[in-house]
C-alpha cells in the first residue's frame, strides 16, 4: 500500500516538456481523429502543462464549448498512456484561442470605456 502512495506522489511531481507533449498528442489525434457531429469540429491547437501538484494541463482549442467529455477523456488517456500518471488525478482545462490579447472584445470595451491605460 505504501509503495503505491509513494509511486503516486512521484508521478504527481512529473513535469512534461510542452514540445514533447504536443508531439505525442498531435500524433495520437492525427492517427485517429475524434468524431464530432456535422459542423461542430473542435480542433486541438496545442497543449501545455501548467501545474505539477495535481497535474494540470491547458488545452487550446478553436471552440472550447465544443470540447465534449469524450474529447477530454481521449486527451487524458493519451497522457496516461505515454507519460504514466498512475493513480494520479489529472486536471484538463480547455481554452479557446479566439479573443486573445488586443483582439479580445472585453479588452476593446474596457479601452473604449477608458478603464485601461494603453
Amino acid at each position: 500500500m505504501m509503495k503505491m502512495v509513494t509511486l503516486a506522489n512521484t508521478e504527481m511531481k512529473k513535469r512534461i516538456n510542452t514540445n514533447e507533449l504536443n508531439s505525442i498528442i498531435s500524433k495520437e489525434f492525427f492517427s485517429r481523429p475524434p468524431r464530432f457531429s456535422k459542423n461542430k469540429i473542435c480542433k486541438l491547437l496545442y497543449i501545455t502543462q501548467t501545474d505539477i501538484d495535481a497535474p494540470t494541463f491547458i488545452v487550446f482549442v478553436n471552440h472550447k464549448d465544443r470540447a465534449n467529455f469524450a474529447f477530454k477523456k481521449r486527451i487524458d488517456n493519451s497522457i496516461r498512456k505515454h507519460f504514466g500518471y498512475i493513480a494520479t488525478p489529472l486536471v484538463i482545462r480547455f481554452r479557446s484561442e479566439k479573443g486573445k490579447g488586443k483582439d479580445n472584445k472585453a479588452y476593446r470595451e474596457a479601452k473604449k470605456n477608458k478603464q485601461l491605460d494603453v
